[in-house]
């Protein structure tokens, strides 16, 4: 089911099929883990998601790909929320393609500063959430709108269903946002020199806007044999 819960997803979001893949992580959520997550191409340290996490070493045979990671058995959730809240991770792998990682790292930054002001209650209202929370609601509203009401109800996918402010500019708004949380002059202690926000964020916002997504036939895509969904058992 999953599967093809994702597939129809990524149609939905203009994502070849064949730029993914899909890790399917045996057993249930543990906890309050999220019941699936999103990894862009690349290397990326200091996973958040749990379910990312458990995937572990695998996720680097796969580092050119967008990723998907959902927990195999969800069985307490229903079908509709799946799909939807798949939408939703899926607008994020279109998000990356249009601004490349660049615009993951500011959305990094943006975590981090939020983080430390103990502000993650409002982490659905930032900009890329929004964006993909409105593609999600579209979604649920064409394909599932029987289960809308159930959705809302539930605080783990009120926010798939909801319509938050639409995002006039992705990156502008993104920009400000963190201008919200840290000052300029403070320094980025995850940058490798050390500069300050002030010289980090501007600079990954000009690579954002100069990045030049890939034309279709240039995509990089699984070769022969390299599967859509990968099963892991933690």
């Amino acid at each position: 089911m999953m599967e093809g819960l994702l597939r129809a997803a990524l149609e939905d979001a203009g994502v070849f099929e064949d730029t993914a893949v899909l890790f399917l992580v045996a057993g249930e959520p543990p906890g309050d883990a999220s019941e699936y997550a999103y990894l862009p191409p690349g290397a990326w340290g200091n996973l958040e998601a749990r379910v990312l996490r458990d995937v572990g070493a695998r996720l680097g045979e796969f580092s050119d790909f967008h990723r998907f990671g959902a927990y195999a058995n969800l069985v307490a959730v229903p079908e509709g929320a799946i799909a939807v809240g798949l939408r939703h991770e899926a607008e994020h792998a279109v998000q990356f393609n249009q601004y490349g990682r660049d615009l993951f790292d500011l959305e990094s930054i943006l975590r981090r500063t939020m983080r430390r002001a103990g502000r993650m209650e409002h982490y659905t209202s930032t900009p890329s959430e929004r964006e993909a929370n409105r593609a999600a609601s579209e979604y649920a509203h064409v394909r599932y709108a029987d289960n809308i009401d159930a959705m809302a109800a539930d605080e783990r996918f009120r926010h798939l269903v909801e319509e938050p402010q639409p995002v006039a500019n992705l990156l502008d708004e993104t920009v400000a946002t963190i201008w919200e949380y840290v000052d300029r002059a403070a320094t980025d202690d995850e940058d490798t020199n050390r500069r300050s926000f002030g010289v980090v964020v501007p600079e990954l916002k000009q690579g954002a806007t100069e990045h030049v997504p890939f034309e279709p036939r240039h995509r990089v895509r699984r070769a022969e044999g390299q599967p859509f969904v990968v099963e892991i058992q933690p």
